[in-house]
């Protein structure tokens, strides 16, 4: 990003060694370590009121954006089963991600510790394929929140509820992880290519958080869970022609 006379251009530099070996014709495992740095990457800053005067015209991203160094690293373990009655693959992610911004270093918002894919399918016979996806990720860094007070205009007609950050990304989401599978029958009618799939989405309904959301005017604050995805199960029909 170039930020003319005001903001220096973002740079990053990533390093990748790997290793790949064929366990058999149908199978190969990969592994891999990577690093990479991030520099001058543009963050929002925080500290600008909803009620400060009017900027003008003279106005300069680094007045809304601090720049923000970074690096992640870690490792990637791929194996991979590309045909057969049983094909999919299984990787995982060991990674550490950190930000450094006016000399505080934190986690960075993508900091996952770990990452497991599981995603597989199965001839059944009979035109009948099972498929099945499992993931689990640790939970992604937050900022919570600590408090809030009412901030007033000059007029004092139009208040606005400001919101107290703890540290940086110092929290962590609870866990992800979901289980979907389905079916799928292959078949003919008029002359095409059908196929049948039935799915289940978040097979035993795990309540994934999306985010939180705070509720300031009761005394004390209650917090409510934002949830992602609740079990869905789905039917569906697709021909080719």
């Amino acid at each position: 990003f170039a930020g003319k006379e005001t903001l220096e251009d973002g740079f990053s530099v990533h390093n990748i060694r790997g290793l790949e070996k064929e366990l058999w014709t149908t199978t190969i495992l990969q592994l891999e370590f990577y690093h990479k740095t991030l520099d001058n990457m543009l963050t929002y800053r925080e500290t600008r009121s909803t009620v400060d005067e009017a900027l003008g015209t003279n106005v300069r991203a680094i007045d809304f954006f601090v720049p923000t160094d970074g690096y992640s690293y870690g490792a990637e373990l791929f194996l991979h089963k590309k045909y057969g009655r049983l094909a999919g693959w299984i990787g995982y992610t060991l990674n550490w991600a950190r930000q450094t911004i006016e000399g505080e270093k934190f986690n960075a918002s993508f900091d996952r510790r770990n990452n497991l894919d599981v995603l597989m399918s199965y001839d059944l016979g009979k035109n009948w394929r099972f498929s099945m996806q499992f993931n689990y990720g640790t939970g992604f860094p937050f900022t919570r929140v600590e408090g809030s007070y009412l901030e007033v205009d000059g007029s004092g007609l139009l208040p606005r509820r400001r919101l107290l950050y703890g540290d940086r990304f110092a929290f962590r989401l609870p866990a992800y992880h979901r289980l979907d599978f389905g079916f799928s029958k292959y078949f003919k009618w008029w002359s095409m290519d059908w196929r049948l799939d039935l799915q289940m989405i978040n097979a035993y309904n795990r309540e994934n958080v999306f985010f939180y959301e705070w509720d300031f005017d009761k005394n004390p604050a209650e917090r409510t869970v934002i949830p992602m995805l609740p079990i869905v199960p789905s039917i569906g029909i697709s021909t080719e022609f």
